[in-house]
Order: C-alpha cells, then sequence, then structure tokens
C-alpha cells in the first residue's frame, strides 16, 4: 500500500506543477489544482497511519 501512496502523491505533486506552469489561468486550473491538493493530503495522511510506531531508544 505504501508504493501506491508514494506513487500517487509524487504524481499529484507533478500534476500541481504542471497545472500551475502550463494549463491556463481559469477556473478548470484552481479545480484542477485543488484536486491534486486533496489528493497528496490525502497521501500524507495514509502514509502518516502507516507509518512504523517502534519507539527509536527506549
Amino acid at each position: 500500500m505504501k508504493p501506491a501512496l508514494w506513487l500517487a502523491l509524487m504524481l499529484s505533486v507533478a500534476g500541481n506543477v504542471y497545472f500551475s506552469l502550463a494549463a491556463e489561468r481559469d477556473a478548470q486550473q484552481l479545480v484542477l489544482q485543488v484536486a491534486c491538493g486533496v489528493v497528496a493530503i490525502g497521501c500524507i495522511a495514509g502514509l502518516w497511519m502507516t507509518r512504523d510506531r517502534k519507539s527509536h531508544g527506549d
């Protein structure tokens, strides 16, 4: 599951950069950037929830 989350995160970041640089400035660009942001936040939350919870020293 983690590789899929990492892939989706990288694609959403790349998509957001693409839409901010290459797409025309209109409502469609805003909707696509918001969608990429929502996907990125969801992937970050998923990766946070699936992290290794072992303590690192004690």
